[in-house]
């Protein structure tokens, strides 16, 4: 991760770049995670409103930031989906 605020490091240019700049640019907190609830995407909202810098979080599952999320509804909802 780049410190110019780009999500994936891709160039404004690219369409993954400019999706990048919108989904920085919003100001509710967003993350995405893979199939293996790895964390790929952490925009500026979500550092600020979990309290983690995307540095600490990209490409952790979200059960190593959150273990607590485990056992809960959510959690469970996870293991379904």
């Amino acid at each position: 991760m780049s410190d110019d605020g780009q999500l994936r490091g891709e160039s404004s240019a690219s369409p993954e770049g400019r999706l990048d700049d919108f989904i920085e640019s919003v100001s509710d907190a967003f993350y995405a995670v893979d199939p293996e609830w790895r964390i790929v995407v952490f925009n500026r909202a979500a550092e600020e409103f979990f309290g983690f810098p995307r540095s600490e979080v990209l490409g952790r599952s979200i059960w190593d930031i959150w273990p607590s999320g485990r056992d809960t509804e959510f959690g469970r909802a996870c293991d379904r989906a």
